[in-house]
């Protein structure tokens, strides 16, 4: 968040520092996924509308957990992974609800308070970074 009365800063609200959680899953063992990379998306013709229109995305993923539906033989996909739309240069999973608890059991979840991580820390060190001045703009 910035205080727009102090340009060029940044602050992390206080509910955020006090409440926010950051969850790691660890996976346990190897999952069957789809993986509809950059490359694949590519040679489907699809790339660009994948990273681009939202409508269209949950459109594909419902046909392609439908698809999901249609393996058989033990080894079947729990899911696919896909490039981020939110986050370039990273993957996101979608997981088919059926496979959920086999994923479940495979995963194992840390969580951590954000306001001990080592990004926390950097984010308040960083010089751009002020909290809000009283009686000014904020969400706390």
């Amino acid at each position: 968040m910035n205080d727009f009365t102090q340009p060029g800063t940044f602050y992390i609200p206080a509910a955020i520092a006090v409440d926010g959680l950051i969850a790691t899953f660890t996976l346990q063992t190897d999952l069957p996924l789809l993986d509809l990379n950059g490359t694949v998306l590519s040679r489907l013709g699809i790339y660009d509308r994948v990273h681009g229109e939202h409508a269209w995305c949950q459109w594909f993923g419902m046909q392609m957990l439908e698809l999901l539906d249609g393996f058989t033989g033990g080894q079947e996909p729990v899911g696919f992974r896909y490039p981020s739309r939110k986050h370039k240069n990273h993957v996101a999973l979608a997981v088919q609800s059926g496979a959920l608890e086999r994923f479940r059991r495979s995963v194992e979840v840390a969580v951590t308070p954000f306001a001990q991580t080592r990004e926390f820390a950097s984010l308040r060190a960083d010089t751009n970074y002020a909290d809000p001045l009283h009686g000014h703009f904020s969400l706390d």
